[in-house]
């Protein structure tokens, strides 16, 4: 955005430094969007100073936070800031460690209602392809909220989607697949065996990981099934549209 664009001519710290004063007093439905767009703007830090200086930053301004969605915005961006040392290389192996540290005293803070899927999401969108210390925490800690949220219900629905969608990264389709389709079927249970539009998308994306590991006939049995078990005749007939 403009604040990268303008610190990527100028190069003046004051702007990096304003990010961890602008992740407070945020709602927990505003710092995660907010911090999805920081990753553009640290990747054009450069130097290990500046990703020292921005960390000290975090520091000061977390003395200071009192508010659990504030403090874990700060534990957030600092392993973002973190993860940008580790890529620099100079010292990888300590940025990576407080990376994680940070990661993990993220995970610790007071929820507020729908938090947990909207740090889920905003922390599966995250690659650590070249982190695995970080990818290992990653899934950990989505895998923990989905067993912690209630059985049946559509956060944990989605909580299972994002599990999937970060083994998929992996290549581990297997492990995908198992878990997404494990999940549709709780969710359709927990709807009384119907199968609704709420579980419709997550249907369609197991359908495709099963194609796309090449077993057809799977995924056409699970389309049927559906079918069969649709809520509404319009549910019946979005099920029909879908073409294998």
């Amino acid at each position: 955005g403009a604040v990268e664009g303008h610190y990527r001519a100028t190069q003046d710290f004051r702007l990096l430094a304003g990010l961890a004063d602008a992740v407070i007093g945020h709602t927990s439905g505003q710092i995660y969007s907010f911090l999805s767009q920081v990753d553009g703007v640290l990747d054009e830090i450069h130097t290990e100073a500046t990703v020292d200086e921005l960390v000290q930053r975090i520091g000061e301004v977390r003395a200071k936070t009192k508010t659990p969605v504030d403090l874990r915005g700060l534990d957030l961006l600092e392993l973002l800031v973190e993860r940008r040392g580790a890529q620099l290389q100079n010292q990888a192996g300590l940025h990576l460690a407080a990376a994680v540290a940070a990661l993990q005293r993220s995970e610790k803070r007071e929820w507020s209602t729908g938090e947990p899927l909207q740090f889920a999401q905003m922390l599966a969108n995250i690659s650590f392809a070249e982190q695995p210390a970080l990818a290992a925490e990653q899934l950990r800690i989505v895998s923990a909220l989905h067993a912690a949220a209630k059985p049946g219900s559509l956060d944990r629905l989605h909580l299972a989607d994002l599990m999937h969608t970060i083994h998929w990264r992996h290549d581990r389709p297997d492990q995908a697949i198992d878990i997404l389709s494990a999940a549709c079927d709780e969710f359709r249970e927990a709807q009384g065996g119907k199968s609704t539009q709420e579980l419709r998308p997550l249907l369609f994306t197991l359908i495709d990981s099963l194609q796309s590991s090449g077993l057809y006939v799977r995924a056409e049995g699970v389309l049927q099934a559906d079918m069969v078990h649709a809520a509404t005749p319009p549910d019946a007939y979005q099920l029909r549209l879908r073409k294998l």
